[in-house]
C-alpha cells in the first residue's frame, strides 16, 4: 500500500523516473506505436494490474532519469503525440534536478484576436458613358378601357373628303363618298360612276361650277358653265 501511494503520488508531482507504472507504460509504448492512446492507456492499466508485486518494483528501480521522458518513439504519428501530450496522463512537471532542459509545451498558444480578412473582390469603376438606370418604382399603368361596340344602326365615321378640284366629276364623287362612306374605293368608284350617268344635266352643271371657282386654266373660265356663276 505504501508503495502504492507513492506511484500515486508521483503520478502528479514526482518524475517518470521514480513511478513504476509510467515506466511501464514507456516500455509497453514501445511495442504497441499503431495503439491510440486511449487504447493504449486501457491496456497498460489492465496489464500493470495483472503484474505481481516483484514486476511492478523491477520497473520502479528503473533509472531513467536523464532519458527523454516523451511516452512515444521516433516515427510516431505526431497526431498521436499531440493526443498524449494534452492528455492529463501526459503532462509531467519535471524535477530541478532534473538532466533534460526544461520540456516545452506542445500545443501552441492561440491569438486572441483574428487578423482581419481582406476583401478580395476589387471596386468596380464607374464607366462615364454609363447609362443612367431607370428608377425602381414603375409607374402606375393606365386601366384599359373596353372599346366602344357601335351602336345597330349607327353609320361608320367617314375620312375627311378631299379638297374641291377643277372636274365636276371628282366633286360629284367627293359629295357622293360622303353619303356612301361605308363602301370600298372599287366599289364606291363603280357605284359613284353609274350615279354620274344617271344625274340629269342640270344638276352635273352644279358641280361643274364649283370647279370653275378653283380652276386658273383660262380656257375652263370661258366655258358656258362658268359665265353663269
Amino acid at each position: 500500500m505504501t508503495n502504492e501511494a507513492m506511484e500515486s503520488e508521483s503520478m502528479s508531482v514526482g518524475s517518470w523516473a521514480t513511478n513504476g507504472f509510467l515506466n511501464y507504460m514507456r516500455q509497453l509504448r514501445k511495442q504497441t506505436n499503431s495503439m491510440s492512446w486511449m487504447d493504449f492507456a486501457e491496456e497498460s492499466a489492465r496489464g500493470w494490474k495483472k503484474m505481481s508485486q516483484k514486476e511492478k518494483n523491477s520497473y520502479r528501480d528503473m533509472d531513467n532519469a536523464c532519458e527523454d521522458n516523451a511516452m512515444y518513439v521516433d516515427g510516431e504519428d505526431p497526431q498521436r503525440s499531440n493526443e498524449m501530450c494534452n492528455h492529463p496522463m501526459g503532462k509531467q512537471r519535471r524535477s530541478r534536478n532534473s538532466c533534460a532542459p526544461p520540456e516545452k509545451s506542445c500545443a501552441k498558444p492561440m491569438r486572441s484576436c483574428p487578423k482581419p480578412r481582406k476583401s478580395c473582390a476589387k471596386p468596380r469603376k464607374k464607366s462615364a458613358c454609363s447609362k443612367p438606370r431607370r428608377s425602381a418604382c414603375a409607374k402606375p399603368r393606365k386601366p384599359a378601357c373596353p372599346k366602344r361596340q357601335n351602336r345597330c344602326g349607327a353609320r361608320p365615321k367617314c375620312s375627311k373628303p378631299g379638297p374641291v378640284t377643277n372636274n365636276g366629276y371628282l366633286n360629284f364623287v367627293r359629295s357622293f363618298r360622303k353619303k356612301h362612306c361605308g363602301l370600298k374605293p372599287q366599289e364606291l368608284i363603280s357605284e359613284a360612276a353609274k350615279a354620274w350617268i344617271k344625274l340629269p344635266e342640270e344638276k352635273k352643271d352644279r358641280y361643274r361650277r364649283m370647279a370653275c371657282k378653283v380652276t386658273h386654266n383660262e380656257r375652263h373660265k370661258r366655258r358656258r358653265v362658268c359665265k353663269r356663276c
